[in-house]
């Protein structure tokens, strides 16, 4: 009998890293509208914080009117393989999940359009191996609502819910277990905070150390600290 506990994971930005991707997307819908894209940390900076699209329309010299039309356009490209492949595992992540996979179950939650890419590239990435169970479906109103029922569809009961956003955070809320909001990826800290996890941490070494707070059995070495 399998009597694993079962722990579930957000994608983007807790497992590898996106920002490449996103500015990318971002610059040339931009240009494409005959704007001025902004250069990557300032844009970046400003989606961790939060920052509306109007809002980043405006800042990159479009008119309000383009906001739809480049939210439409962002949306098409921004799963596209050829803009996957600028994403990354984050350095220790191998290193977390290969800990983890030893003891739970791991299942792999995320809101993608396009789930044969998705598929495609946790295998250029290598990091199929680590999960029971991949599920992705596009957004359907509330991203929480969306990942709670994916994770309700496995009829297991899951004792953390880890992503880098307050979906993430609020799936958990939802779901009635714990959550670790990992600020590695399009959220701060601070952001992640309003939404009350039972954890934050910087990155996904830090997953690994508040899990073993809670179990022992874990494979010595990795990462211990944020």
């Amino acid at each position: 009998m399998d009597e694993k506990q079962h722990i579930i994971f957000d994608l983007d930005g807790t497992l590898i890293e996106t920002r490449e991707r996103h500015w990318r997307v971002y610059k040339r819908v931009t240009l494409e509208l005959g704007g001025k894209p902004l250069p990557l940390p300032v844009y970046w900076r400003l989606k961790r914080k939060k920052q509306s699209t109007l809002y980043l329309v405006k800042k990159s010299g479009l008119p309000k009117k383009y906001t739809d039309q480049y939210l439409k356009r962002f949306i098409t490209l921004i799963e596209k393989p050829d803009y996957q492949i600028l994403d990354t595992c984050f350095p220790f992540t191998h290193t977390v999940l290969n800990s983890l996979a030893y003891v739970y179950r791991l299942h792999l939650v995320t809101v993608r359009r396009d789930k044969k890419a998705l598929l495609g590239q946790l295998k250029r990435l290598s990091l199929t191996k680590y999960f029971s169970t991949t599920l992705a479906q596009a957004p359907a109103g509330d991203p929480a609502q969306t990942k709670k029922v994916l994770i309700q569809s496995l009829h297991i009961a899951p004792i953390m819910v880890i992503g880098d956003t307050e979906a993430d955070i609020e799936t958990a809320t939802l779901l009635g277990t714990k959550s670790i909001g990992v600020a590695s990826g399009i959220r701060t800290a601070s952001v992640l905070k309003r939404t009350n996890p039972t954890h934050i941490v910087g990155d996904i070494r830090g997953v690994l150390r508040i899990i073993r707070q809670i179990q022992t059995n874990l494979p010595a070495g990795g990462p211990t600290n944020e």
